[in-house]
């Protein structure tokens, strides 16, 4: 009995080792290559977001970063993967508005919980959508778009990149908002919407920043406004959808998770390297020439940002009947 170690020790000693070995790994992180994992396929938005955070995170690291698309399910297949994965701060999720805060409320199944199964690193860049119509159209304003819409038996029709797009969200915000009569018309992916619009086979559509830019240059597509809550200091001449409907606002935003119980080392660590890569005067002015507006954040703030939106959404979703398998 004397040579029995007491339990209380023999759990200390325990703690302490892991508590040892937790704070090994977070000061010699990162020693081996880190993944991305994009929930989208290769080409969209958050793919070329991650691409460029990850090529500078190789250059400050030295390990090599490496993006792994893994698409399908509206970003549950890849979100659900990472969720599963190691918390070693190894793999990493590229997030945005619907992965992390539409999802929950449009899918009656979800094989991931946000608020449970993620450790929020921080928020990268946002966008807000363009409003789009043919150019060949008689719509030149929102308040045009929306006139002909109430003005019209059958009303208008939009496409999206399918239900519960980014898209699809915004057109049923704007809908509400407006109250004018308007048809889903849903596409698989986001290019067969915009293509819609310049085949004329539909009315309008809201189209993320970087892609509709060129066709709108190219006089293929006319911008009617952006979502974003007020004009942009850099191009003040670009009207807002919120001067004509009061209150109406979506931002695409995008940011980077990883799996819930990554050592906060780790986190801190990753949030640290993100967000001065965000806030370099070479990776703003990359992205701002794609339509982003980069938006470094803590883990708590953009915690709160998910959150937030999750409310916001959620009653869209509720309020649109939208449920989907």
């Amino acid at each position: 009995m004397q040579n029995r170690i007491p339990l209380i020790l023999v759990l200390a000693a325990l703690a302490l080792g892991i508590v040892g070995r937790t704070a090994l790994a977070s000061d010699t992180y990162p020693n081996r290559p880190i993944k991305i994992v994009v929930p989208f396929a290769p080409g969209g938005s958050t793919d070329f977001v991650a691409r460029l955070i990850g090529e500078k995170l190789t250059e400050r690291t030295g390990q090599s970063v490496v993006i792994e698309n893994r698409p399908g399910a509206g970003g549950s297949i890849g979100a659900s993967y990472v969720a599963r994965a190691d918390a070693d701060g190894y793999t990493l999720f590229a997030g945005h508005v619907g992965t992390l805060s539409i999802n929950p409320s449009l899918y009656k199944k979800l094989p991931y919980e946000p608020e449970k199964d993620f450790a929020p690193v921080t928020a990268m860049v946002t966008a807000p959508l363009v409003l789009v119509v043919n150019p060949k159209s008689d719509i030149h304003t929102v308040e045009q778009l929306i006139a002909k819409a109430k003005q019209s038996k059958q009303g208008l029709t939009y496409s999206t990149a399918g239900a519960g797009s980014a898209a699809h969200l915004a057109s049923e915000l704007f809908v509400a908002m407006t109250g004018i009569p308007a048809t889903h018309v849903p596409y698989k992916g986001a290019s067969l919407a915009t293509n819609a619009i310049v085949a004329g086979e539909v009315d309008f559509t809201f189209g993320g920043q970087a892609p509709s830019q060129p066709l709108i240059a190219a006089e293929r597509l006319r911008a009617l406004g952006i979502t974003a809550k007020e004009r942009s200091p850099e191009n003040p001449s670009e009207p807002v959808i919120a001067e004509t409907v009061k209150g109406y606002e979506v931002q695409n935003w995008h940011g980077i998770v990883v799996p819930a119980n990554t050592p906060p080392a780790i986190v801190d660590r990753l949030n640290k390297e993100i967000t001065d890569i965000l806030k370099s005067s070479d990776i703003r002015e990359k992205l701002a020439q794609h339509g982003y507006e980069s938006i470094p954040m803590t883990p708590r703030e953009f915690a709160n940002l998910i959150a937030h939106e999750r409310k916001k959404w959620k009653e869209v979703i509720d309020r649109a009947g939208l449920a989907l398998e």
